[in-house]
Order: structure tokens, then C-alpha cells, then sequence
């Protein structure tokens, strides 16, 4: 597969057919000091022994670092299937997440409307209607002084057992008739197919209106 050692290379990997090696697809070692930061768009990323990619901080926090690899085909399009062969900061949570977010629904395919959300918030994001559903392929921490702002008609799908934690601030309005939804994405959701969403002591300032939240721990 393709090797980058985290020294602030930051390749661009891009338009590549990536398949069938005995170990990984892509790997990925990063550190805070000098970041590698890779872009890896529009490529077929699948068949390997170990992961698709794989990237893991070696040195220091990263886990407000998303690795851009939107617009790859990752041989499915099952959100929990592509997860689970990319190492990241689900596993490990001081490397990078990586942001597999408008994945093909085939080699050279088109991109599948999704959001790929994990990783910790360090500035202020939106969560647009434009951009749902999202999924949440590992917990999300929205740091202190940070919001997240979640527009109506939002849906938010926990693809595993992760959690929404607020150290900073949650601004979730949705409306009558047009809520916003936090829910399993299972096809047969249950109870404890998430866990939940979490305000600590250091947040401030939320509001959630006109929200359902099902299918989770408590």
C-alpha cells in the first residue's frame, strides 16, 4: 500500500486505484509537532488484509485533526462497514479522525449525501440540513467554548455505541413538525444502541427544542 510517516509531508493522494495488498491500503503516522495531513479524494480504497487506511498520532494530541478522505469508494457503501476498516481516533483517541464523509457508490461512482462526523470540536461547526444525515462513527466531543448548532430537520445516527459529549455548547432547535432527530442508524434499532448525549460541568448556554432522542443508553 502507500506509507506516510507524519513529518509534514502532507501528500495528496488522489484518482488511484488501491486494492488488494496483504497489510493496509493507506497508512497514516502523524504527530503534533509535524503533522502529515494528508488529502486522499476520489480514490477505490478496498480488499486489504488489515484496514483501508489506517492513521494513528505516534506523539502528542491530535484528535481535533480530521483527515480529509471524502469521496472514495471503500468497496460498499454500509457506513458501519467502511468504518470499521479505517483506524482512527475510534480506536485511538489521540490520533486524527478521519472524515470519510460523501463516499462513491462505486469505483469512479457518485458521492452518496452523508456526513461523517467523530473526533473532538475545537471551533465552532454547524450541523447543516443540507449535509444530513449524520453519522456518527465514533464519540464527539464539543470542546469548552466551542458550539455545535444543529439545524431543524437534522438527523443524527449513532452507527455504534458512542456518545455526544458538550464540554462547551449544544444549540439544538429544531421545530413542530420539523425535528431534529438523534437515533441509531441499526435497521432494527433497540434501546442501548447508543449511548447518549453528555453535559458536563464545563458547558454552558445549551438549548435543545423540538428534539427526539431515541434508541440510546439513558
Amino acid at each position: 500500500g502507500i506509507w506516510s510517516n507524519g513529518t509534514g509531508n502532507s501528500p495528496v493522494i488522489q484518482n488511484n486505484d488501491i486494492y488488494n495488498n496483504t497489510y493496509y491500503g493507506i497508512v497514516v503516522y502523524e504527530n503534533a509537532t509535524t503533522p502529515s495531513n494528508p488529502v486522499i479524494t476520489n480514490n477505490s480504497i478496498y480488499g486489504h488484509g488489515y484496514e483501508n487506511l489506517w492513521v494513528k498520532c505516534t506523539s502528542g494530541d491530535m484528535s481535533g485533526v480530521k483527515i480529509n478522505a471524502r469521496n472514495n469508494w471503500w468497496g460498499t457503501t454500509d457506513v458501519l462497514a467502511i468504518a470499521t476498516e479505517i483506524y482512527d481516533y475510534t480506536e485511538h483517541n489521540l490520533s486524527p479522525a478521519v472524515d470519510f464523509s460523501n463516499y462513491l457508490d462505486g469505483a469512479g461512482g457518485n458521492p452518496v449525501t452523508a456526513s461523517v462526523v467523530s473526533g473532538a470540536f475545537l471551533n465552532n461547526v454547524t450541523w447543516s440540513l443540507a449535509s444530513s444525515p449524520y453519522y456518527v462513527v465514533g464519540s464527539v466531543t464539543v470542546k469548552p467554548n466551542v458550539s455545535l448548532t444543529i439545524e431543524p430537520g437534522v438527523q443524527v445516527k449513532f452507527v455504534g455505541n458512542y456518545q455526544l459529549r458538550v464540554d462547551g455548547t449544544l444549540n439544538a432547535q429544531g421545530t413542530a413538525g420539523n425535528e431534529i432527530v438523534f437515533t441509531s442508524n441499526k435497521t432494527t434499532p433497540a434501546a442501548l444502541d447508543w449511548q447518549n448525549i453528555y453535559f458536563t460541568s464545563t458547558s454552558g448556554g445549551s438549548l435543545m427544542k423540538y428534539v427526539k432522542v431515541v434508541y440510546s443508553n439513558y
